[in-house]
């Protein structure tokens, strides 16, 4: 890699559920970091994290880029894989509780790091020597924008952006990676990586407790890199409604530019061979979203 990173630190909590949906992978390379957080309710949610993670893992190291230049070409080709691998693991295609999971990634190539994800987990990449004590902000490079129903009514000026926390429709999603069905592509980023610069990957449990602010705060302070996230970790723990997973990255040498992905084109999507009903799977998102404001109380 043209950058160096210090070993990748997590913390997980199961918050207040009876399940833990959340999964995460990091490259023992340091290549790439994943967080997806399953949905779906009684086991499903789990098999699609799992899945998910799993395939695209497998997919990296299998199936590495040529020369580690990344793209959203080779990343699309990476995700129709772990959908095949959601179709074959699907316990019940009929069933209203079909797994589905968000996915958010960050990997590191040797041409710029792409930041990829789908739904409402978050990707945020802090650069703590640009923080102002009177503009937090200026410490924020990106911060990925949740596909979920709260932040399109936001976007419209329909509700102020911190009131988007305690909507009662702030469960509902309108993008992520479902089993048998329309296969949902990943919202792509870049920005120039330096030395210093953090990545943070996180569940949408940890925004219950953790704001972009309180966020670059922390990362900012001179403390040790273990310290900043047990710091955060006390946010979350015992406060924190939902499943909570997050993990941070710290990058300590070198330097990458941004890449370009405003001209990315999305392969074909490959040909649904399910022998099932796809009637019945066509909306299956919103089935899934409408059964989690009816029964999941985060």
């Amino acid at each position: 890699m043209k950058i160096t990173i210090d070993k990748p630190l997590h913390f997980q909590g199961q918050g207040r559920r009876g399940y833990q949906e959340d999964r995460f992978k990091i490259a023992d390379s340091g290549r790439y970091v994943i967080v997806c957080d399953g949905m779906g309710g009684h086991g499903n949610g789990d098999i699609a994290a799992q899945t998910v993670c799993c395939a695209l893992a497998a997919y990296f190291e299998t199936k590495p880029p040529e020369n580690q230049i990344i793209s959203t070409k080779y990343f699309d080709r990476a995700v129709h894989y772990a959908y095949g691998e959601l179709d074959k693991n699907v316990p019940d295609p009929d069933a209203l509780i079909n797994m589905g999971t968000t996915m958010t990634c960050v990997y590191f190539g040797d041409n710029g790091a792409l930041v990829a994800h789908t739904g409402d987990s978050r990707i945020f990449q802090i650069r703590p020597k640009y923080y102002s004590a009177y503009n937090y902000k200026t410490a924020l490079q990106l911060e990925t924008k949740d596909h979920s129903l709260v932040q399109q009514l936001v976007d419209q000026g329909k509700i102020k952006p911190e009131d988007a926390k305690k909507h009662p429709k702030r469960n509902i999603i309108t993008k992520c990676m479902t089993a048998n069905s329309n296969r949902d592509m990943p919202e792509y980023d870049s920005k120039a990586v330096i030395e210093g610069d953090y990545f943070f990957l996180c569940s949408d449990g940890v925004l219950e407790n953790i704001t972009t602010e309180i966020l670059c705060v922390v990362l900012h302070q001179n403390i040790t890199d273990e310290e900043k996230i047990q710091k955060l970790l006390k946010y979350c723990d015992n406060k924190t409604s939902d499943n909570f997973t997050a993990v941070l990255v710290h990058v300590t040498e070198g330097y990458l530019s941004p890449i370009d992905v405003s001209q990315k084109k999305t392969e074909p999507q490959p040909t649904n061979t399910s022998t099932y009903n796809t009637k019945k799977t066509k909306d299956l998102l919103k089935k899934i979203s409408d059964y989690l404001e009816k029964f999941v109380k985060k």
